[in-house]
């Protein structure tokens, strides 16, 4: 009987050691990632590198990116975001060895009489009752570990994610904005030269010559600075997403134009309250240190409590069977300390949370603000600056027509035009990185807004541009039929489709063509061979 007994406790004792361990669900953290970055419910996350995964990513690199399309790249490609994952499965380990039971412990002894004889042997089997009993206490807790756990995984998923989006914005824009710099460049190389050929003629003199001269290599090493930066923006884009070759990314040659969108604090602000991870965060550690503190209090200086079995077989032959209790005895260490700590921790985390509540509002505000601003400045450039300068243009190169202004002056307009052009890109590329912090103060779920892209000068106005802008198109690509590029009148500003300015005629060294002279009522620009003088 004794022997049944201790074999059926040892079996025990075996079968809840032999419990397999459980796959890790990542369906909570794909799901919340998903919504708050507005991916398709349908996209998978890719915790390991697969066969499958590399080639979906090979499709997303096939085409122009797009900020939905990165984020998938990156969950499909980017190492680091495999290794935020990995952090997941340590958690969901943590949590199966919370609900396992300590092993039990085995104690074997030998005695033997000191005038010599048989060898008395003692064994004894005991196990922690203390964990038995505290054992939903600490399952309650690991599980509240493991939810904290997850939910910093999945803000840290959310936040190197709307990094990306942060990243693809600034390569787009600076590759954007270095295409204008480089129409500004050649436009100022080409008043050197201009400048260059009327000192050689002697019509213009060596101050002037060399103002320009300085004036086309200032441009130039702003253009070659701005391709630079484009570079480094595509270097930094290609390590989020994972990629190797920064030249594999297809990026789309300008920036979204402003959406029609607006935001209400308020509702933003609730928003944020209810799906800020770092405040979820904080309310899952109150919790947690809730449940410690229960934990703490039922154990007040209880470290050990052992149930056990013990044998034992005198030197005759005889053995002996018998249960055995063992426990601490709490006369020096009492439990104080640790439930002092408990009350201080769970104080420390109500704080907290209260303090990121505030904060919450004050971010979404901040951040709403600077979304603002930037939707002012660019809407300003885009409806008042723009077609100022454009309008400037026109008037000078009409006055160029009757002799009233010089071909550097037509030049300088032009530059000057570029130059808003490059402040609206700017501008745009600043909103677009604002909105992606607005979607970090908030938490995640904005929606994506329906948009067409800012036209680069060369291809279609904006609306409420006034008319085209004409130049060279930096190597972009051309818009497609149908995009308002078909039937411009690329003579109005005395340009031809190379994007560069006319050769000077005899109307700038000082002797009107005669049809210029005679028809006082061409309001249209001449057109001009291009040729160099």
């Amino acid at each position: 009987m004794r022997k049944r007994t201790l074999a059926a406790v040892l079996a025990a004792v075996a079968a809840s050691g032999c419990a397999e361990m459980p796959a890790t669900d990542y369906t909570g953290v794909q799901a919340g990632v998903s919504r708050r970055l507005n991916l398709p419910a349908t996209f998978p996350l890719t915790p390991q590198a697969t066969p499958e995964a590399s080639r979906r990513a090979q499709e997303l690199l096939a085409v122009p990116l797009t900020p939905t399309s990165s984020v998938q790249l990156a969950l499909l490609q980017s190492p680091s975001l495999r290794a935020e994952f990995a952090g997941l499965g340590v958690a969901h380990a943590e949590l199966v060895q919370a609900g396992l039971l300590t092993n039990p412990r085995l104690a074997v002894a030998a005695l033997r009489p000191e005038g010599g004889g048989r060898w008395q042997l003692d064994l004894g089997l005991s196990q922690s009752l203390l964990d038995l009993l505290t054992r939903p206490l600490r399952r309650s807790l690991a599980e509240a570990q493991f939810e904290a756990a997850r939910l910093a995984i999945s803000a840290h998923l959310t936040n190197a994610l709307q990094e990306v989006q942060q990243a693809y914005f600034e390569a787009v824009g600076a590759q954007h904005r270095a295409a204008i710099l480089a129409i500004v460049a050649e436009a100022a190389a080409t008043g050197s030269e201009l400048a260059t050929r009327f000192r050689d003629a002697g019509n213009l003199t060596e101050l002037d010559h060399l103002l320009e001269a300085t004036e086309a290599t200032r441009r130039r090493i702003e253009a070659d600075a701005a391709r630079a930066e484009a570079e480094q923006a595509r270097r930094r884009l290609a390590a989020r997403l994972g990629v190797a070759d920064a030249a594999a990314l297809r990026l789309p040659g300008q920036l979204p134009d402003l959406p029609d969108e607006a935001f209400d604090g308020t509702a933003l602000v609730a928003q944020g309250l209810r799906e800020r991870l770092d405040l979820q965060i904080a309310r899952q550690g109150r919790r947690r240190a809730e449940q410690a503190l229960a934990l703490y209090g039922r154990l007040p200086g209880m470290t050990e409590l052992d149930l056990g079995l013990a044998s034992e077989r005198e030197p005759d032959g005889e053995a002996r069977l018998g249960p055995e209790l063992s426990l601490s005895l709490p006369l020096f260490d009492q439990g104080q300390a640790r439930l002092a700590a408990a009350e201080a921790e769970l104080r420390r985390a109500e704080s907290g949370a209260e303090a990121l509540e505030l904060q919450i509002g004050h971010d979404i505000g901040a951040a709403l603000a600077a979304l603002e601003a930037q939707r002012e400045r660019a809407r300003r450039l885009r409806q008042d600056v723009i077609p100022q300068r454009e309008r400037i243009l026109e008037l000078t190169l009409r006055n160029y027509n009757f002799m009233l202004a010089g071909a550097f002056q037509v030049l300088l307009a032009k530059q000057q035009e570029y130059e808003a052009y490059t402040d609206y890109v700017d501008a745009l590329a600043g909103y677009w990185g604002a909105r992606v912090r607005l979607t970090a103060a908030v938490g995640g779920g904005l929606p994506v807004p329906a948009t067409g892209a800012a036209p680069l000068p060369g291809t279609n106005a904006p609306a409420g541009m006034g008319h085209p802008m004409h130049g060279d198109h930096g190597g972009m690509d051309h818009p497609q039929p149908g995009a308002g590029h078909e039937g411009m009148d690329h003579s109005r500003h005395g340009m031809g489709h190379d994007g560069k300015h006319p050769a000077p005629t005899e109307s700038e060294t000082g002797t009107p063509p005669p049809e210029d002279r005679n028809d006082t009522h061409n309001h249209e620009h001449p057109q001009h061979d291009g040729g160099q003088p």
